[in-house]
C-alpha cells in the first residue's frame, strides 16, 4: 500500500478488552431478576458487545447499575449461596394494601397509556418490575396505587350530600330502546348571580365566571368526578385553575364523546347576552349511557359544580330519556 509522503501510519492501540472479573461464570444469576436500568436496558442488552465497559457503571436503577446486577458485568450473585431477600423490606409487602386505601389521584396512569393503570400494576410483579418506572403527572405506580404499597388513606366522615337528588331531576321517557344510538343536545343554564347568591357575592362582577364547562358521555367503569372521594390530578387542576388539559387528554384517550361549552362565561355580562350555553350533540350508546359535567366558579380557591354518572336510559322500560334536566348547586 502507498502512504501519505512516503511515511507508514504509527499502528492503532488494540481495542479495548473487558477485565478478566467481568467475564460471567456458570454459578451465577442476575440479581434482583427483571431488573433494568434507569433507560429501560436490561442485563440482555448488556450482554451485547462492550456495553458493560462503556455504560456498565452508568443509568443506576433502585439503587443498582448493571456492574452489580449482571452478570456479565461481573455482577449477580451465586444461585449455590443462601440469599438474602433481593428486595428491600419494604417490598416484602407491596401486594398488601393498607385499610381504607384509594388509588390516588384517581384515574391514573402511567406514560406508557391508559392500559397501564393501578389496575394493570396490581397483577403479578408489575409492582415489583415497573413500580419506580414511567412516572405520570409526576407520580410512579409506588406512590398511586394501593396495590404497589401507595394510595391515600380514606376513611372519613363523609359531608352531608349538595348533588341533586333523584327527586330534583326532571324526566320525559320516550320509547327509543337503549339498543340504539342516539345523540343528545345539551344546554347550561347560568342561575348564579348577585340578586340570587346576595351573601359574599364578588365585588368585582368583571371577574365573576364560570370555567369552560365540560360535558361528556362514558360507560360506568369510568367517573368524571364523584362526590366523598379524593379529587383525581385532573379535577384538582381543573377546580384550582380552571384548566381543563388533563381532562380533555384523558376524554380523547378513551375515545368518548364530550363537548366545551363557552371557554369562559363571564356574569357581568348576563344582562345583555343569552344566559344559556349550548353544546354540539353528544353521542351516547348501550355501553356509554352515562353523562357528566363540571366547571368552575371563580373567583374562588377551588370552587366547582356539576353532576356525574347520571344514567340516560330508563331502568324500567330500557329505553332512553327524551329529555332530563338536572339541577346544579
Amino acid at each position: 500500500p502507498s502512504y501519505c509522503e512516503g511515511f507508514e501510519p504509527t499502528p492503532l492501540p488494540p481495542s479495548p478488552t473487558r477485565p478478566p472479573d467481568f467475564q460471567p461464570t456458570l454459578d451465577c444469576m442476575d440479581s434482583p431478576t427483571g431488573w433494568y436500568d434507569s433507560d429501560g436496558d436490561d442485563c440482555e442488552w448488556y450482554s451485547q458487545g462492550d456495553r458493560c465497559v462503556l455504560a456498565g457503571g452508568c443509568c443506576e436503577n433502585n439503587g443498582k447499575t448493571a456492574n452489580e446486577v449482571c452478570c456479565v458485568c461481573g455482577g449477580g450473585v451465586d444461585p449455590s449461596m443462601p440469599q438474602a431477600p433481593s428486595l428491600p423490606p419494604t417490598h416484602l409487602s407491596i401486594s398488601q394494601p393498607k385499610p381504607n386505601c384509594v388509588d390516588w389521584p384517581l384515574s391514573w396512569h402511567d406514560n406508557d397509556g391508559t392500559r397501564y393503570n393501578c389496575g394493570w400494576y396490581a397483577s403479578g410483579d408489575n409492582c415489583v418490575l415497573y413500580g419506580n418506572c414511567c412516572a405520570n403527572y409526576e407520580k410512579t405506580a409506588n406512590e398511586v396505587c394501593c396495590a404497589c404499597g401507595g394510595g391515600v388513606d380514606f376513611s372519613i366522615t363523609q359531608a352531608p350530600s349538595t348533588s341533586p337528588s333523584p327527586s330534583d331531576i326532571v324526566v320525559t321517557v320516550s320509547n327509543v330502546p337503549s339498543s340504539q344510538d342516539v345523540g343528545y343536545k345539551c344546554f347550561f343554564n347560568n342561575l348564579w348571580n348577585e340578586e340570587r347568591h346576595p351573601n359574599n357575592f364578588p365585588e368585582n362582577k368583571l371577574i365573576v365566571h364560570w370555567s369552560s364547562q365540560v360535558l361528556a358521555s362514558h360507560n360506568s367503569s369510568y367517573s368524571l368526578w364523584k362526590e366523598g372521594i379524593p379529587a383525581s390530578l385532573k379535577v384538582e387542576s381543573m377546580a384550582e385553575t380552571g384548566g381543563i388539559t388533563y381532562i380533555i387528554k384523558e376524554l380523547q384517550e378513551r375515545g368518548d364523546s364530550f363537548d366545551i361549552g363557552s371557554p369562559k362565561y363571564l356574569l357581568s355580562l348576563s344582562d345583555t347576552v343569552n344566559s344559556r350555553v349550548s353544546y354540539r350533540p353528544i353521542k351516547m350508546t348501550s355501553e356509554n349511557r352515562f353523562i357528566s359535567a363540571i366547571s368552575k366558579l371563580a373567583p374562588s380557591p377551588d370552587w366547582f359544580s356539576g353532576f356525574y354518572d347520571f344514567n340516560a336510559v330508563d331502568d324500567n322500560t330500557d329505553t332512553w330519556y327524551e329529555n332530563f334536566t338536572i339541577p346544579l348547586y
